[in-house]
């Protein structure tokens, strides 16, 4: 039986030392751009997932969730 691909799990984080630290453990990362965020798409511990820095403040993630969910 064919199991369909995977969905990929989003991650949001409001500071630069936690993308860095989350971009470590991603070898295979590659950084796309959409709507003036760099998403960067790769495996974390075996599963697919896109990471992005949403920056500090409830507008920021806000805006930022959206564009993470509608791409």
């Amino acid at each position: 039986m064919n199991h369909p691909p995977e969905a990929p799990i989003g991650l949001m984080s409001a500071m630069h030392e936690e993308l860095a630290l989350l971009l470590q453990a991603m070898p295979d990362e590659h950084r796309v751009r959409v709507a003036g965020r760099d998403f960067w798409q790769g495996r974390w511990q075996g599963h697919p997932v896109v990471v992005v820095l949403s920056r500090i403040g409830k507008v920021a993630a806000a805006t930022t969730a959206t564009a993470l969910i509608e791409r």
